[in-house]
């Protein structure tokens, strides 16, 4: 068991509260949400201030400071992202009006990249840049799991925490690997009240030259606005990935390069490209989704009450 630094985690605490609250907190509500006495929480606040790392906004509220965007756009010169994602990121915010998000796998969870805030007047809130966690209630992490390898995806099943955040959400392994075959069949994921109540997501996968997902690109929006203009956004984030991976050099074969609504179908025949080692991305993709269907199957109950497989 890693042994932890009492202070520095609740100031950590405290980073990721005001992270999620762009208008800022103050002292009082900063205590209630950490778990804190008022005095013990105005010298972790005051600290980390004298730091940088707060700042303190017109009255008594409280909002992150400068010294977050270095660390950030150090932590981003690490990483390198490519810069077309981003600006397929931008459009996709811009085009929709609703919150963006550029995700990737890192370290056996699905990682925020990437964020850029929606226009809309009422917009989904409470998720920031290097949030990680509920990979598989979220849209963008679904796409990312249904893409792993079978060693990868096994590695997460083993130790995914499948406690349900709202009624909606996937609540053990079968039903998650029915929904990853189905996002492989139709080339993206939809989560409509699974990581939050009234909140609906759509992402869809982005493909590097060789047809390996390199992220998710997707948008989360208030569950009413969503059901109102569902076949709308999800063309839209489809559309917007399908563009991202070309940019990146991702080829795609026939006229659904340019049709928004055939990118299933050119997902299809994109499958059947061949990679550098001479294996086919349609063997690849196919093997993955029979992985899939077979994990299924073995765990559906039939008729009487039997599981299937074990005959």
């Amino acid at each position: 068991m890693s042994v932890t630094i009492q202070a520095v985690d609740r100031a950590l605490n405290i980073l990721n509260l005001l992270a999620a609250n762009s208008d800022g907190l103050s002292n009082r509500e900063i205590a209630k949400q950490v778990g804190l006495n008022i005095s013990t929480t105005h010298h972790l606040v005051n600290t980390l201030a004298a730091q940088g790392y707060v700042h303190r906004l017109d009255g008594s509220r409280y909002c992150l400071g400068h010294t977050i965007a270095r660390l950030h756009n150090a932590y981003l010169s690490n990483v390198n992202p490519n810069a077309h994602l981003y600006d397929a990121l931008n459009k996709l915010a811009e085009a929709t009006g609703e919150t963006a998000y550029l995700c990737i796998w890192h370290n056996g969870h699905a990682l925020i990249q990437g964020m850029v805030e929606g226009s809309q007047a009422v917009r989904v809130g409470g998720l920031y840049v290097g949030f990680i966690g509920n990979t598989h209630l979220r849209a963008a992490g679904k796409v990312l799991l249904a893409y792993l390898g079978e060693q990868e995806l096994n590695a997460y099943l083993a130790t995914a925490d499948f406690t349900p955040l709202t009624a909606k959400s996937v609540r053990d392994s079968r039903q998650l690997k029915e929904q990853l075959w189905k996002i492989v069949k139709h080339g993206y994921a939809v989560d409509q009240g699974e990581f939050a109540d009234d909140v609906s997501c759509v992402a869809a996968p982005i493909f590097s030259a060789e047809g390996a997902i390199v992220a998710a690109l997707g948008i989360s929006a208030p569950d009413q606005r969503f059901v109102r203009l569902r076949d709308q956004l999800i063309g839209t984030v489809v559309h917007a990935a399908h563009n991202a991976s070309r940019m990146i050099g991702h080829k795609s074969s026939g006229q659904s390069d340019t049709r928004e609504g055939d990118w299933q179908n050119d997902a299809v025949q994109r499958n059947h490209r061949q990679d550098k080692s001479g294996a086919t991305l349609a063997r690849k993709r196919a093997e993955q989704a029979s992985f899939l269907r077979r994990r299924t199957r073995r765990t559906l109950p039939n008729k009487r009450g039997k599981r299937s497989g074990n005959r």
